[in-house]
């Protein structure tokens, strides 16, 4: 879908043929989720605290020099590497959209980019699966990868502890 710019044209000259260059939106998008109360996934930026360094804040150009150095293309996303800090050269890179979908904050982190749904195909069962073995069994990560599909509940390589917790035997 072909985004129609509405007012002036920017001044960055990010774009070509009156359509805005898609690393321009991408530095737009990051401005007004952390700082326009007005957008709605500021929720889940501005509002907790996550920001955007002074120098991208200031100046697209800043930012665009700091993108093509870094790997920017336009299949990829900009990724916080700690979701706990904000938009920054020393906090982010260009990842594809399932390594971004990896470091969510809700994500199970499985380690070098396997994703539940990974271990889950694996495994042959589902991601809710996978999760349930993690939030409500209390398995650790690699306990849930290589714990084999249950049925009925019994594994020969777990059983539940005094504590209701599963632990290996």
């Amino acid at each position: 879908m072909e985004r129609k710019r509405i007012g002036r044209p920017p001044k960055h000259g990010a774009s070509c043929g009156g359509k805005i260059a898609r690393i321009y939106r991408e530095w737009s998008s990051i401005k007004r989720r952390c700082l326009s109360p007005l957008c709605a996934s500021y929720k889940h930026y501005g509002a907790v605290g996550i920001s955007i360094c002074d120098d991208w804040r200031n100046s697209f150009e800043v930012f665009r020099d700091w993108a093509l150095s870094n790997g920017y293309s336009d299949s990829l996303q900009i990724d916080r590497i700690d979701n706990s800090k904000g938009y920054s050269p020393t906090n982010c890179r260009w990842v594809t959209s399932k390594q971004n979908a990896y470091n969510r904050r809700n994500s199970i982190q499985f380690g070098n980019w396997v994703s539940t749904s990974d271990v889950a195909k694996k495994l042959g069962m589902s991601r809710q699966g996978i999760r349930y073995r993690i939030k409500s069994m209390g398995l650790s990560t690699p306990q849930a990868a290589n714990m084999p599909k249950l049925f009925g509940g019994n594994c020969k390589f777990f059983r539940k502890s005094q504590m209701g917790k599963w632990v290996e035997e």
